[in-house]
């Protein structure tokens, strides 16, 4: 962490903000095409074999999620150029299509959600601060509105959530959560060493 640290101060000294973008992209878009080439050649090594995740992809990440949070990132960063008028049109449409591309791939759902609410985030921040009064009214009353609407289709359809299966939805996540906080329960103080608790005898 420490030599990241210290990455991080170099390079927020060394360049602006256009060009540091610049080398993030360069990074994201190297890592995603080399993982695309890499599963192709060596699908065993790119795309899980095993459990509840097999056959999704996951490139030199070793998991899906990380491989489409990569994706997310760059996508995020291009729209972020893209509100902010940096960066080449050419690239910024390249890489955003690429991805996409690897999201789909990947079917990682959290980054998929992180990114639209980028995407909304920019949006609104972009209407917030160039719109005038009445687009800014019109903003607050669509959240409003919107805040409303989510939270009456969640009670009224309450029944029909709670009896779905979610822990498949959540690919096994309902079951790890429920084993966790027995976990927590079970050894709030001290935890379970530097491991992940589920190596732990």
């Amino acid at each position: 962490y420490f030599l990241i640290l210290c990455y991080a101060v170099y390079f927020s000294v060394r360049y602006n903000w256009a060009e540091f973008c610049g080398l993030a992209r360069t990074a994201l878009r190297l890592g995603l095409i080399l993982s695309l080439v890499a599963t192709l050649v060596r699908p065993d090594l790119g795309i899980h074999q095993f459990g509840i995740l097999r056959g999704s992809w996951s490139g030199l990440y070793l998991h899906k999620n990380i491989f489409g949070n990569v994706a997310s990132l760059l996508v995020a960063l291009c729209w972020s150029q893209a509100a902010a008028g940096l960066g080449g049109l050419r690239w910024r449409w390249l890489d955003t299509l690429l991805g996409m591309v690897v999201l789909a791939i990947s079917g990682a759902r959290t980054a998929i959600a992180v990114l639209v609410g980028v995407a909304f985030s920019l949006v609104s921040g972009r209407l917030w601060l160039r719109g005038s009064a009445g687009v800014r009214l019109a903003l607050c009353a669509f959240g409003l509105l919107a805040s409303s609407l989510l939270g009456t289709l969640l009670y009224v359809n309450f029944d029909r959530l709670s009896g779905m299966d979610w822990d498949r939805l959540l690919t096994g996540r309902v079951s790890l959560w429920r084993l966790v906080i027995y976990l927590v329960a079970k050894s709030p103080w001290i935890g379970y060493g530097f491991k992940s608790f589920f190596e732990m005898q």
